[in-house]
Protein backbone atom coordinates (compact mmCIF):
# COMPACT_ATOMS: atom_id res chain seq x y z
CA UNK A 1 0.00 0.00 0.00
CA UNK A 2 2.90 2.25 1.13
CA UNK A 3 4.48 1.86 -2.62
CA UNK A 4 1.60 2.90 -4.61
CA UNK A 5 1.85 5.99 -2.65
CA UNK A 6 5.14 6.53 -3.13
CA UNK A 7 5.75 8.90 -5.98
CA UNK A 8 9.17 6.96 -6.69
CA UNK A 9 7.05 4.17 -8.03
CA UNK A 10 4.30 6.10 -9.94
CA UNK A 11 4.76 5.06 -13.39
CA UNK A 12 6.33 7.67 -16.18
CA UNK A 13 4.03 8.84 -18.71
CA UNK A 14 7.00 9.47 -20.73
CA UNK A 15 6.52 5.73 -21.29
CA UNK A 16 3.27 5.86 -22.49
CA UNK A 17 3.03 3.49 -25.34
CA UNK A 18 0.72 6.12 -27.28
CA UNK A 19 4.23 8.50 -27.19
CA UNK A 20 6.07 6.14 -27.74
CA UNK A 21 4.07 5.35 -31.15
CA UNK A 22 4.29 8.87 -31.40
CA UNK A 23 8.06 9.60 -31.74
CA UNK A 24 8.64 6.46 -34.05
CA UNK A 25 6.24 8.29 -36.30
CA UNK A 26 8.04 11.59 -35.58
CA UNK A 27 11.51 10.30 -36.39
CA UNK A 28 10.68 8.21 -39.55
CA UNK A 29 9.04 11.62 -40.61
CA UNK A 30 12.62 13.34 -39.55
CA UNK A 31 14.19 10.71 -41.22
CA UNK A 32 12.33 11.02 -44.44
CA UNK A 33 12.80 14.54 -44.84
CA UNK A 34 16.67 14.18 -44.10
CA UNK A 35 17.15 11.58 -46.24
CA UNK A 36 14.93 11.62 -48.82
CA UNK A 37 12.88 8.60 -48.22
CA UNK A 38 16.14 6.47 -48.69
CA UNK A 39 16.19 4.67 -45.33
CA UNK A 40 13.91 1.62 -45.00
CA UNK A 41 11.53 2.37 -42.43
CA UNK A 42 11.90 0.61 -38.58
CA UNK A 43 9.54 -1.90 -37.25
CA UNK A 44 8.83 -3.25 -34.02
CA UNK A 45 7.87 -6.52 -35.90
CA UNK A 46 10.86 -9.43 -36.48
CA UNK A 47 11.82 -8.90 -32.71
CA UNK A 48 12.82 -12.63 -32.90
CA UNK A 49 14.77 -12.08 -35.94
CA UNK A 50 17.04 -9.35 -34.26
CA UNK A 51 20.43 -11.51 -34.43
CA UNK A 52 19.83 -11.89 -38.19
CA UNK A 53 19.58 -8.48 -38.56
CA UNK A 54 22.72 -7.63 -37.40
CA UNK A 55 24.74 -9.97 -40.17
CA UNK A 56 25.04 -7.10 -42.15
CA UNK A 57 26.64 -5.07 -39.15
CA UNK A 58 29.01 -7.69 -38.22
CA UNK A 59 30.16 -8.05 -42.10
CA UNK A 60 30.90 -3.88 -42.18
CA UNK A 61 32.87 -4.45 -39.30
CA UNK A 62 34.48 -6.99 -40.79
CA UNK A 63 35.57 -5.13 -43.67
CA UNK A 64 36.43 -2.25 -41.27
CA UNK A 65 38.91 -4.49 -39.55
CA UNK A 66 40.14 -5.74 -42.90
CA UNK A 67 40.33 -2.17 -44.28
CA UNK A 68 42.71 -1.51 -41.00
CA UNK A 69 45.03 -3.92 -41.78
CA UNK A 70 45.64 -3.30 -45.52
CA UNK A 71 46.29 0.64 -45.17
CA UNK A 72 48.68 -0.08 -42.19
CA UNK A 73 50.75 -2.24 -44.25
CA UNK A 74 54.54 -1.31 -44.74
CA UNK A 75 54.95 0.51 -47.74
CA UNK A 76 51.86 1.24 -48.64
CA UNK A 77 51.33 -2.40 -50.43
CA UNK A 78 47.58 -2.95 -49.14
CA UNK A 79 46.38 0.61 -50.35
CA UNK A 80 45.29 -1.05 -54.05
CA UNK A 81 43.42 -3.73 -52.32
CA UNK A 82 41.83 -1.77 -49.38
CA UNK A 83 40.57 1.22 -52.64
CA UNK A 84 39.45 -1.82 -54.17
CA UNK A 85 37.63 -3.73 -51.29
CA UNK A 86 35.81 -0.10 -50.49
CA UNK A 87 34.93 -0.24 -54.27
CA UNK A 88 33.31 -3.70 -54.07
CA UNK A 89 31.69 -2.78 -50.96
CA UNK A 90 29.29 0.37 -50.74
CA UNK A 91 28.28 0.32 -47.32
CA UNK A 92 31.75 1.12 -46.52
CA UNK A 93 31.91 4.24 -48.80
CA UNK A 94 28.41 5.82 -49.71
CA UNK A 95 26.46 7.28 -46.59
CA UNK A 96 23.39 6.37 -47.65
CA UNK A 97 23.66 2.79 -47.86
CA UNK A 98 25.95 2.88 -44.80
CA UNK A 99 22.95 4.41 -43.01
CA UNK A 100 20.79 1.51 -44.56
CA UNK A 101 22.74 -0.90 -43.00
CA UNK A 102 22.26 0.04 -39.45
CA UNK A 103 18.60 0.79 -40.03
Amino acid sequence: ALAKEDPLFKPNPLTNPVLEKIRIWEQAEADDIKYGGELAPGSPKGRQTYAKLLVPILQVQSDLDTLYELVHKENGDGLQQAAQLMEDRPELSQKIVFKKTFN
